[in-house]
């Protein structure tokens, strides 16, 4: 299935990082892929610790968005372009180590092959990348089709996603900020914010 965190409110990246420690407190494989982000924020040191857990993010960072030239712009473009070809690349490769091992699993008890998500994915910031072209969008919905979201969970934030991709979504959370100290001039903090 889905998931699309959305909204102007704090919260869509901590939300999916809820997920991510669900999922791997559940031995499901994770793959948290950040966009726009750079590997400084605090839960990374606590999950690149965990074995089932595994996350991806641009060696090169440019900062925001309407601070990168043209040519950052087509640079930070490809590096995504990249990041999405190894997402599928890791999902095609547990997924056949997973489907091996239910095999295995289904002789020795002579039983069904197991139920539930097998996989989950998160595509942290990718909406602001497809609203500033650095990703088609549709490049992501081929790499959703691809997959059974019976197997395969995919959690995607950011602000403003199109109307084409909420519709695509079988969850939806709008994350609405109703007060947020940076009105009064307080500026993002370790270990809150980020």
């Amino acid at each position: 299935m889905v998931h699309v965190y959305c909204g102007n409110g704090k919260g869509k990246s901590t939300a999916s990082i809820g997920i991510c420690v669900r999922a791997a407190g559940n031995d499901i494989p994770v793959l948290l892929v950040q966009f726009l982000k750079d590997d400084t924020s605090g839960e990374l040191k606590v999950l690149n610790n965990l074995s089932n857990v595994q996350v991806m993010h641009s060696d090169k960072f440019f900062g925001f968005t309407w601070d990168m030239n043209e040519e950052e712009m087509k640079e930070q473009a490809d590096i995504f372009s990249k990041m999405l070809a190894k997402v599928e690349g890791w999902i095609d490769e547990k997924l056949q180590e997973i489907q091996g091992d239910e095999k295995s699993e289904a002789i020795q008890r002579d039983s069904n092959i197991m139920t539930g998500i097998k996989l989950l994915v998160i595509l942290d910031e990718i909406i602001p990348t497809i609203d500033c072209k650095l990703v088609e969008e549709s490049v992501l919905f081929k790499l959703m089709d691809k997959y059974n979201m019976n197997d395969v969970e995919i959690v995607l934030t950011g602000r403003n996603p199109s109307e084409k991709l909420k519709s695509r979504a079988d969850y939806i959370s709008c994350i609405e900020a109703v007060k947020h100290p940076y009105e009064k001039g307080i500026t993002a903090r370790p270990g809150v914010e980020y």
